[in-house]
């Protein structure tokens, strides 16, 4: 569109060297040149003098007088697509009034050019310049409108200047037709020279046209003699007619605008019906007849009233005679358009009238006409499948309606009209009647239902129902009544007619309820009421109970439920009418009646192969089912209860329940029941208390415990919720009496019943009869004057002692046969999932008892300790051990000005010691409050202080950021806090003694406070263990984690490691041998549970979770070194002991408490043997007599002086800088700072006995083993797990498949025993040498780890352990190099399929390379290099033979990052033949790896496709990914490393394909796909 200013049309073409080059263009050129503009989503027209649109109209014209424009190609595209378009853009843009005035100058010779094309084709038919003429003579132009105030002086002016510009020598005198504006009498509005009074340009235009002849011209063509006059060219020619008719003078008027009327008119009158059936059969034709009609008309209209009276009646009566003509015979789209002006006149002799209109056509005359011609029959013989059709025929209709006109024959005709017809026409014809149901009078209903009367009576099954839906809406719209009557009587009728099928049945109930609830009448309660007393009448008979209830219900639904002044002393209507059927007719007990009945006559009548039938598929009637007949009613007597607000009386409850338990046809009868009862007390309880506890117990307390169902269970639980209610009500009661009553009962009514339920139920009854006591003893805590403490600790003793009971008598069960039990037949079958099967059922009975028992603590004891929110002091038994560190960074609030902080932490630290750390570091920095902490964006609340770190599954680092909540910091916050200021996590001592005791009623703490109860779940997993009950170890395993540390386990194995400090040393001999039998005792030479939770409590002694005191937490640590627990628990990493005859429940969590404990003792070594030399050195120092004012470094300048002459050998100094760098990276450095600092401790404080630790080839091989079971979870199945069943059982992952879940407990086992086997490496390196060299096993063991383990986990961990291994320790070369050697071997097995470990496995292969360096390759550096590279030119042909997915990207990765070691360790001359020489490495890797897309561009526009025959015609890069193309680049930087011809080559290659010889707008930048 034409923009404002300096973006009008002229200004982009008007004028300057535009204009200059389109003036030389030629035709072609200029239609490409509008074309290109209109392809713009704002164009602007070139409507300059030079421009192309005004030259591409002088060029048409030029032709057209040649009679040569239609045979030109040029001129009928500029025709049909840019003239009219090109005049309709300038002329009628709303923002024409904003356009400079050159332009508008520019737009009104452009006219007078096309003025010059219309004279030239007035003869012909072609329509482009016919539909350009409107925009140019219309008085409602846009154009015209701005310019009306242009003086007539101007006009002439432009007008001159125009003729002068296009060579023209004519004159303007103002004397052919038109009236000049300057000469206009303007003193007389009311004339026609008053129109165009200001429209100089307008006036201009027209006279030009009439000094050119063209109203002649038209006034010959519209003669009514002319032969070759049609509808097409009547159309555009009354279309300029009625343009000008407003605008010319009178004296124009009658010479030439009457006679074009005239003849126009004359032509149309004289059109056959045979000419105008020919004529209409288009959509175009007839829009060109309505169109010209409506022109002539308006020209009418424009020109006088006597023109108007003589010819208006003429053109409507042809309009009409068109209209039934088309109606009659015509196309679909045709009748259209048809009914749309049909229907404009209905609505224009309906509503308004405007200046345009005549009387003529009146509506009585047109609805004459519809009447005569019987249009609505005509009408009504197709199309009516179209909805949008039979629209077009309803406001029709409905115009009939309004005029009083619509006869019962017309009604006749629509209704026939959809009898046997498609489902389509059926649903478009009644909805019509449906919508016009509400203007039909009475008379007329009455006749629709006569021919429903008549239609139904032997209608087929679809038309029924077809049939109600109409009758019923049409019932709806009844204003008397009348028919809603009869129509309900209808409806009565089918709904209890025998022959009637069920879903006319439905459909006539539903459409019974919906007519009367919209019956018009002024009672519509009593109205409604009665047909309920009707149906009650059917019901009482006792054969329609069914189709009756769902009647009633449906007409008591429609009834108000609000409260009104009428029905205030009952409630709303709905309620008035069932307290009525309640208490009059007593509706309830006549169908609990009614159901006792029917179920004593269906049990007597019930078919001898009751198996062959369920309560869904018989159907005593042969209609509704048996569940049917029981379920409704059911439900109708609720729905009384519920929406008639009353309750269930005791005795109705009594003998429905009679009914249905003892009476059942079928056991399901019984869930209904049940179901049905457990209804009732939903949300608000339509029984009172006093009827639910007697209810419950003469009912619900006697069923059978192990036949009790679920849906039993739910109807038992919300009933032992409404007898128990009155417990809590009396307490917050006040008055002496209700507590008294209150307390009188010592448990809840219906608890024996639970606790029965637990023992013999199904397991899912017994699991929610758990959740049931579990919530019912916390909702019993919470009561105002509750004693909680009491109340858990009753209820722990119950359970204790119901689980020592089932435990005794299942341990004596267990043992009784001992030869069976101690049979390895019987311990095999501890390895397999399923249980197994006892004879004696009983022991089955009672491992299900202790099961429940079981976890009805565990659940008890996990809910309170979720309702706790304070901080824990006393942690639970799987939390008292320290966890994996974190270290936690701390970012303040900008507007705070501190700087961030590290606080070191743990997982199992909790919010509030990270809150109380952060407060002890902002009040050191003399901030004082109470901050705000975010973590991911999510503020941390006061309530989640007891939340631990762990949660937010950060591996070993977390950001928090604190912000000031704009309040200060009481002086009571933190001054007691638990961490002090020399470090971080020293999480609290204790807090205040208000927390403790509160902390101390809590159930885990009283069940950890009983010594007996551990030992109890202890003894009852080593039987359940061996004899293979999965379930039970699995919950006491779980009971005793969440439970805290037996103290008095914990404060005995304390005792016997301070002992050794109050000992002389001649006594200290004795103790150390006395506490290795001690430690025997409890950790090898015990049964496998206790050996567990006993190693748990030395874990949680040696490493706390929170140091309550740090010196006797080293103390501990010191003592358990010389009292020979490192021995101990290598005896226990050696698979001696305990794990021998462990299961994987046992064994598994052993091993992991037993790693982190040896990691830690490990690390305690190593650090000793680092001491040990230190202190040597130092003492050869002393000697000397010297002192360093600083500590001794190692590996230090002066250390190695003080080596020559002192006691530690060269070898011994040597192997501790090894060790002492290898401890740099072993333990993790992040997750185990705490374990390196407190290891360091104790290996300084105890070096003469942990320096003399030497670790043997069994342990090592044992905990390769582990390792290697963990990394496949081969632990969890096998127990024979011999490294070459472990290999065999690692080839059986296939490496294309996913990795399955992760283990925790299998990956923290491999992560940690990778760990010790890298700490055992770096003590004993030259045994690990000669095993990795001469022991087949591990080789196939570091490449499983790498490959195929199934944890990300576990194969990070092994890439980082295996590197420092083989990197850090005292280990020859040759042992990198051999394995180096032995992964290029793998290289050629490994497969093209996906894998999740080649990234580990070529990140370690790689890091081997680059640090072993030249001599790693042992002079094979051209072998490998070259396979390497033969590899990758395999995948290259491979992508160009056009394959979606050669390889996987992680070996095409995995093989760059090789490659680019081995480039780096050419020499220049090397790189330079691999990279441009013979080789060719780097076009390779720019052409395939890396820029293929460009390279194939470049071929096509250098045509060098030929020498390319290989290349697919789909281009795909190899290197997709952005680690593919980092790793291809990194090849590309070492080719280019010290070697000029490689970086020339490829600048030259890369500078080739992006920046010479090609279209730069064709690539603009480099291409990475």
């Amino acid at each position: 569109m034409p923009l404002k200013n300096d973006q009008s049309p002229s200004s982009s073409s008007g004028d300057g060297k535009d204009s200059e080059a389109a003036s030389h263009q030629s035709p072609q050129e200029l239609l490409n040149g509008l074309e290109s503009i209109n392809g713009k989503s704002q164009w602007s027209v070139p409507i300059g003098p030079e421009a192309q649109f005004p030259l591409m109209i002088k060029y048409c014209t030029e032709l057209a007088l040649k009679d040569e424009d239609m045979e030109n190609e040029v001129c009928r595209k500029f025709y049909d697509d840019f003239l009219a378009m090109g005049f309709f853009r300038v002329m009628m843009e709303n923002a024409l009034n904003e356009w400079r005035a050159d332009v508008l100058k520019y737009i009104f010779q452009a006219s007078h050019l096309f003025i010059d094309l219309l004279m030239a084709k007035m003869d012909d038919d072609c329509s482009g310049p016919w539909e350009a003429v409107h925009f140019i003579f219309s008085p409602q132009s846009r154009f015209h409108q701005v310019t009306c105030g242009k003086s007539a002086e101007a006009a002439l002016a432009e007008w001159q200047e125009y003729l002068t510009t296009y060579g023209k020598d004519a004159s303007i005198k103002g004397d052919n037709g038109v009236a000049e504006d300057g000469e206009m009498d303007t003193t007389n509005n009311s004339n026609q020279y008053a129109k165009c009074g200001r429209r100089a340009y307008l006036a201009n235009l027209i006279d030009y046209f009439g000094s050119l002849g063209g109203f002649q011209m038209l006034k010959d063509r519209l003669s009514a003699s002319n032969k070759d006059l049609t509808v097409k060219v009547l159309f555009y020619t009354t279309k300029l007619v009625s343009s000008c008719a407003g605008v010319v003078t009178n004296e124009c008027v009658e010479e030439y605008i009457q006679p074009c009327v005239d003849g126009a008119v004359e032509f149309l009158h004289s059109l056959s019906d045979v000419d105008l059936k020919k004529t209409c059969q288009t959509e175009v034709s007839v829009d060109h007849l309505n169109n010209a009609i409506r022109s002539l008309r308006l020209a009418c209209s424009r020109v006088g009233d006597d023109l108007l009276k003589r010819n208006v009646p003429r053109l409507e009566a042809v309009q009409l005679r068109s209209f039934s003509i088309i109606l009659a015979d015509s196309p679909f789209n045709c009748k259209m358009t048809a009914l749309k002006e049909i229907n404009r006149f209905t609505l224009l002799r309906r509503e308004q009238r405007t200046s345009d209109d005549v009387d003529w056509l009146t509506p009585d005359r047109l609805v004459e006409w519809v009447v005569n011609q019987d249009i609505i029959s005509i009408v009504l013989r197709d199309n009516l499948h179209q909805s949008q059709y039979v629209e077009k025929v309803e406001r029709l209709v409905h115009f009939l309606v309004q005029k009083k006109s619509l006869t019962k024959q017309h009604l006749s005709a629509i209704w026939k009209s959809q009898i046997a017809k498609h489902e389509a026409i059926v649903s478009n014809v009644h909805d019509l009647l449906i919508r016009m149901a509400w203007d039909f009078d009475s008379e007329q209903l009455d006749h629709l239902f006569s021919c429903f009367e008549a239609a139904a009576l032997n209608a087929p099954k679809k038309s029924q129902e077809n049939l109600l839906r109409l009758i019923s809406n049409l019932a709806e719209d009844d204003k008397n009544g009348v028919m809603a009557a009869k129509v309900l009587n209808v409806q009565w009728n089918l709904a209890y007619d025998i022959n009637t099928p069920p879903d006319v049945v439905e459909q006539a109930v539903s459409g019974l309820v919906v007519v009367l609830n919209f019956t018009s009448t002024h009672d519509t309660y009593g109205v409604k009421f009665n047909w309920v007393k009707k149906c009650f009448k059917k019901l009482e008979g006792g054969v329609w109970v069914l189709r009756s209830l769902r009647l009633m219900q449906q007409i008591l639904i429609t009834l108000d439920n609000r409260q009104t002044s009428r029905t205030s002393a009952h409630g709303s209507d709905r309620e008035a009418a069932l307290m009525s059927l309640s208490q009059d007719y007593r509706v309830m007990r006549v169908i609990a009646k009614d159901l006792d009945s029917y179920l004593v006559g269906t049990r007597a009548n019930m078919p001898d192969a009751e198996a062959d039938y369920s309560s869904k598929t018989y159907k005593p009637d042969g209609r509704y089912s048996h569940h049917d007949h029981v379920w409704k009613r059911l439900d109708f007597i609720r729905f009384v209860l519920r929406d008639g607000g009353m309750y269930l009386d005791g005795p109705l409850a009594q003998e429905i329940w009679r009914s249905l338990m003892e009476h059942n046809v079928f056991s399901s009868d019984r869930d209904v029941c049940m179901q049905w009862f457990g209804q009732l007390l939903h949300r608000e309880p339509d029984i009172t208390k006093e009827v639910g506890v007697v209810f419950m117990e003469e009912h619900l307390l006697h069923l059978e415990p192990s036949a009790l169902t679920e849906i039993g269970f739910r109807c038992f639980e919300r009933f032992f919720r409404l007898s128990n209610g009155w417990i809590i009500e009396a307490e917050q009661a006040s008055g002496e009496d209700n507590v008294k009553n209150a307390t009188e009962r010592s448990e809840p009514l219906g608890w024996a019943y639970l606790w029965e339920l637990l023992e013999v139920a199904g397991d899912t009854v017994a699991d929610r009869a758990t959740a049931v006591m579990r919530d019912a003893v916390v909702l019993q805590c919470n009561r105002p004057t509750a004693k909680p403490h009491s109340i858990r600790k009753q209820f722990v003793d119950s359970c204790i002692s119901r689980l020592e009971r089932a435990s005794q008598l299942l341990l004596a069960m267990l043992s009784s046969p001992a030869k069976a039990v101690a049979s390895p037949a019987r311990q095999a079958l501890f390895f397999s999932a399923e249980v197994p099967v006892h004879h004696d059922t009983e022991a089955q009975k009672c491992v299900k008892l202790c099961t429940r028992i079981v976890v009805l603590l565990c659940e008890f004891v996990r809910k309170c300790d979720s309702l706790y929110e304070k901080v824990r002091s006393i942690m639970p038994h799987v939390k008292s051990a320290r966890g994996d560190d974190l270290t936690i960074t701390v970012r303040y609030h900008m507007h705070m000005n501190l700087p961030d902080d590290e606080i070191h932490m743990h997982q199992f630290s909790s919010i509030g010691h990270l809150r109380a750390a952060i407060q002890l570091r902002m009040r050191a920095k003399s901030v004082a409050m109470d901050p705000v902490l975010s973590i991911n964006q999510t503020q941390l609340r006061g309530a989640q202080d007891n939340q631990l770190l762990e949660v937010f599954r950060a591996r070993d680092k977390l950001f928090v950021s604190v912000s000031p909540p704009g309040r200060p910091l009481q002086e009571t916050v933190g001054m007691d806090s638990p961490v002090t200021s020399s470090d971080n996590d020293r999480s609290p001592g204790s807090d205040s003694q208000n927390r403790l005791r509160s902390e101390d009623a809590l159930p885990g703490v009283m069940l950890s406070k009983r010594p007996q109860f551990v030992t109890t779940v202890l003894n009852i997993m080593d039987s359940t263990t061996f004899h293979g009950y999965t379930n039970l170890t699995q919950s006491c395993q779980a009971l005793l984690s969440i439970l805290p540390t037996d103290p008095a386990r914990l404060e005995q194995l304390k005792e016997c490691l301070s002992e050794e400090a109050e000992l002389g040393d001649k006594e200290r001999s004795r103790w150390t041998n006395d506490m290795s039998s001690v430690l025997r005792s409890c950790f090898v030479d015990t049964s496998p549970a206790k050996a567990l939770y006993n190693l748990e409590v030395l874990q949680t002694l040696i490493l706390p979770s929170f140091e309550l005191d740090h010196r006797l937490c080293q103390a501990c640590q010191e003592h358990f070194v010389r009292a020979g627990g490192l021995s101990c628990l290598v005896t226990l990493l050696t698979g001696e002991g305990f794990l021998e005859k462990a299961g994987p429940l046992v064994k598994q969590p052993a091993q992991r408490v037993v790693l982190r404990l040896c990691k830690f003792f490990f690390t305690a070594t190593a650090r000793a043997r680092v001491h040990r030399v230190l202190t040597g050195l130092q003492e050869n120092l002393l000697k000397k007599g010297k002192r360093y004012e600083t500590d001794l470094v190692l590996r230090s300048p002066e250390a190695q002086q003080l080596v020559e002459d002192s006691v530690v050998s060269a070898e011994q100094y040597e192997a501790a800088c090894h060790l002492e760098q290898a401890l740099e990276v072993v333990p993790h450095p992040f997750q185990d700072t705490w374990l390196r600092a407190a290891a360091t401790e104790v290996g300084i404080s105890c070096p003469e006995v942990l320096s003399l630790f030497t670790p043997s080839l069994h342990l090592l091989e044992c905990v390769r083993l582990m390792a290697w079971r963990a990394g496949i979870s081969a632990g969890s199945e096998s127990d024979e797990g011999t490294p070459a069943k472990v290999h065999a059982s690692m080839s059986e992952f296939p490496l294309m498949e996913p990795c399955p879940a992760e283990n925790v407990e299998d990956e923290t086992v491999a992560r940690d025993s990778l760990q010790v086997l890298s700490l055992l490496t770096f003590l004993q390196p030259d045994m690990v040498d000669s095993l990795i060299l001469e022991d087949p096993k591990w080789m196939p063991f570091i490449t499983d780890m790498l490959l195929k383990a199934e944890t990300e986990v576990a194969r990070v961990a092994a890439v980082d352990n295996f590197f420092h291994m083989l990197t850090r320790g005292l280990s020859a070369k040759g042992t990198a190099n051999f394995v180096i050697d032995h992964f290029f071997n793998v290289l050629d097995d490994l497969p093209t399929q996906p894998s999740h470990g080649y990234n580990n496995f070529f990140h370690l292969f790689s890091e081997l390379l680059s640090n072993g360096g030249l001599a790693a390759l042992n002079g094979r550096l051209d072998e490998r290099l070259q396979s390497v590279i033969a590899w990758l030119d395999q995948t290259r042909v491979l992508a160009r033979c056009g394959s979606p997915s050669p390889t996987t990207e992680a070996l095409v990765v995995g093989y760059l990052s090789i490659a680019r070691c081995l480039v780096q360790l050419l020499p220049p001359a090397e790189k330079e033949e691999i990279g441009v020489g013979g080789v060719g490495l780097i076009k390779k890797l720019l052409e395939d790896f890396l820029f293929p897309c460009s390279y194939s561009q470049d071929e096509k526009v250098d045509g060098k496709r030929d020498r390319r025959s290989s290349r697919s015609d789909v281009v795909n890069a190899i290197c997709q990914s952005p680690a593919a193309q980092t790793a291809a680049f990194s090849v590309l930087v070492e080719l280019c490393s010290q070697c000029v011809k490689n970086v020339v080559s490829v600048c030259t290659a890369i500078s080739n394909l992006f920046y010479c010889g090609v279209d730069i707008q064709q690539i603009s930048e480099w291409d990475y796909c």
